[in-house]
């Protein structure tokens, strides 16, 4: 009798429980799992899109620094193989190609490279004195990741000084250099238009002056190590 009344509650009890834990609280469940789920792969996809995106503009920063030295080197020679009474400096980024200096041809540069930041977008043109180009710099936006792109031969351009300069029509002159580098002051990189690739005679000078430069001494003097309260006093 007891067994058969048992029997007959446990239909009872178990449609109790499916009616507390039902299919809408499950539904329930698995929607906030699956929704937790992909938040989780969203993050994961941004982060590593991120890391994506910084890997290839560190990898176009080596390129434009490369690029940028290829184009100092031309800017040097073109320089110092300067035919007496001719100008020192190319009027247009094609003189590099062949030096209309000389009859024969004569290169500097073996092609005009293309901005790796933007290929799509002319190169910046720093004036040289007396007219001519004495350098090229990126006109790509944004702000380099790099905060020392390492020695340059020009310096690197305060972002003021490069506000409305065009490319290929108005090339933003060189400013003037201190007597050494040690003179200039650092300057914080907010753009790429702040590296610039060229030759200045200028600089190359201030650098050897400044190697040539003996070391600044913190250490004190011998005469003023000894105050003149603990200088001793004749007599005693």
């Amino acid at each position: 009798m007891s067994a058969g009344v048992h029997r007959g509650r446990r239909p009872g009890m178990a449609a109790r429980i499916g009616r507390t834990v039902g299919p809408g609280v499950q539904g329930g469940y698995t929607y906030l799992v699956l929704m937790v789920l992909l938040a989780v792969m969203a993050l994961g996809a941004a982060l590593t899109l991120e890391v994506v995106q910084t890997r290839v503009a560190r990898e176009r920063e080596a390129r434009l620094l490369a690029v940028g030295h290829e184009f100092e080197q031309a800017f040097s020679t073109y320089f110092r193989l300067t035919p007496v009474g001719q100008s020192p400096y190319p009027r247009r980024l094609e003189d590099l190609l062949r030096d209309p200096r000389y009859p024969g041809v004569r290169r500097h540069l073996r092609r005009i490279y293309a901005d790796p930041l933007d290929a799509q977008r002319a190169w910046g043109l720093v004036a040289a004195p007396g007219g001519g180009i004495m350098g090229v710099y990126s006109l790509a936006p944004g702000k380099p990741l790099r905060e020392d792109p390492g020695p340059l031969s020009l310096p690197i351009l305060p972002i003021g000084g490069i506000e409305g300069s065009t490319p290929f029509s108005t090339p933003f002159p060189q400013p003037a250099m201190p007597a050494t580098l040690r003179a200039m002051p650092p300057i914080a990189i907010t753009s790429y238009a702040q590296w610039r690739f060229g030759y200045d005679p200028q600089v190359e000078l201030a650098r050897r002056q400044n190697a040539l430069a003996p070391p600044t001494s913190t250490l004190p003097t011998p005469s003023s190590s000894l105050s003149p309260a603990s200088s001793p006093t004749p007599g005693r």
